[in-house]
């Protein structure tokens, strides 16, 4: 079957990429491209993420989880001002 509709919408839904060990969204981003179709691919660490109707012009950091949390401790990644957003 095909895809009908957009599967991510920016600003609202997050992808965890925590475990990648990104220091940056621009890191992120250099991971994503627009297929021949249209829409944004990520392709890294034998990872892939298809995300339907959406284009890599998109997206903004807040879209990304960069950090891990443990014990009320915050780890690296996401800009803080991102972080203080609510």
């Amino acid at each position: 079957s095909k895809a009908n509709g957009r599967d991510f919408q920016p600003g609202n839904d997050k992808v965890d990429l925590a475990s990648f060990g990104y220091k940056d969204f621009d890191e992120v981003l250099s991971k994503i491209t627009n297929n021949n179709e249209g829409h944004a691919q990520f392709s890294d660490q034998d990872s892939n993420i298809l995300f339907y109707g959406v284009t890599v012009e998109e997206f903004s950091a807040v879209d990304f989880i960069l950090i891990w949390v443990s014990e009320g401790k915050k780890g690296w990644g996401v800009p803080l001002d991102a972080l203080n957003r609510t």
